[in-house]
């Protein structure tokens, strides 16, 4: 990858995370830390990037959001806004259903009163599982125009292929746990990267 690629997927990171550290990047850009730490600094230096010295974190400043959005503008002429219409459309209409599978991970039944899913029941988790490798299986296609303008979307591909196979190896956190690179956690970003991308707000 490209040193302007590698400045733009920090940046978009950043934005998306609101405050990242070196290691959350590495995660999330699939960048190594040999990469990410000298990207950091130089865009620190550039002002672009701040460094909330209390937390290690970086968060974008102003001048780093006015670069980002000049990055998306050309990405979203490059792809079409058309295009990145019927891309958005067609990940909503998955949404709601993600959604729906991770409440249903969450909660054993929702009552009342609700019953929490304390995973003893495997075939109950099984077939939630399997439900989410089906619409897994319909995003991937999705994604796809997306992945052949920039390489950032094969990352979050990736991301998610990896969160279900540590699903199947029976690491339940691997849904919708805040503390790791969870499926939910990943469908967050690629969410808000696609309102990112087509310019869009979260209630829209």
């Amino acid at each position: 990858m490209d040193i302007a690629n590698n400045r733009s997927f920090v940046l978009i990171g950043a934005r998306i995370k609101g405050v990242a550290d070196a290691a959350q990047l590495e995660i999330a850009t699939g960048l190594s830390r040999a990469e990410i730490d000298p990207t950091l600094q130089e865009l620190a230096a550039a002002g672009l990037l701040k460094k909330n010295e209390r937390l290690s974190k970086y968060l974008l400043t102003p001048a780093g959001q006015e670069a980002l959005a000049q990055t998306l503008t050309i990405e979203r002429k490059t792809i079409g806004s058309e295009k990145l219409g019927q891309i958005y459309a067609q990940f909503m209409a998955l949404d709601a259903e993600f959604k729906g599978l991770a409440s249903a991970w969450q909660m054993y039944a929702q009552g009342p009163p609700p019953i929490l899913n304390d995973h003893k029941d495997p075939r109950y988790d099984e077939r939630v599982i399997k439900n989410l490798v089906r619409l897994h299986h319909r995003l991937v296609p999705i994604l796809e125009p997306l992945q052949q303008q920039s390489p950032r979307y094969s990352r979050y591909a990736l991301r998610l292929t990896k969160a279900l196979e540590r699903l199947a190896d029976g690491a339940n956190e691997f849904f919708t746990s805040p503390q790791v690179d969870s499926y939910h956690n990943v469908w967050f970003e690629l969410h808000e990267d696609l309102l990112c991308i087509t310019g869009r707000q979260r209630t829209e």
